[in-house]
């Protein structure tokens, strides 16, 4: 398990910043499309880490684009954004080590 929350860890860190990249992070809550987009590229990266498991994708796909697109207005602190992202995770991992 604990391997599991490190990997699903870092790459909700490497999707949400690094890959996210500038453009995106400036404009994501802006466009639908740019946040449609990052949210793809995130949970592809959640696609891979879980060994192509595709619930995960939709998963890590529909909870992100609801955490940043449609909370954009009443999430205005990171750290709880954040702290939403980092319970999919662990969401995340039960599912991948139980179903």
């Amino acid at each position: 398990m604990i391997h599991l929350l490190i990997l699903y860890t870092f790459t909700h860190y490497l999707g949400d910043y690094p890959l996210q990249g500038d453009y995106l992070a400036q404009n994501k809550h802006k466009q639908f499309y740019i946040c449609f987009a990052h949210c793809f590229i995130y949970a592809g990266l959640f696609y891979i880490a879980s060994g192509f498991d595709i619930k995960i994708f939709v998963i890590a796909f529909i909870t992100h684009l609801i955490i940043d697109w449609f909370m954009k207005g009443i999430l205005t602190n990171k750290d709880i954004d954040q702290a939403l992202h980092l319970f999919v995770v662990v969401v995340m991992s039960l599912i991948t080590l139980y179903m």
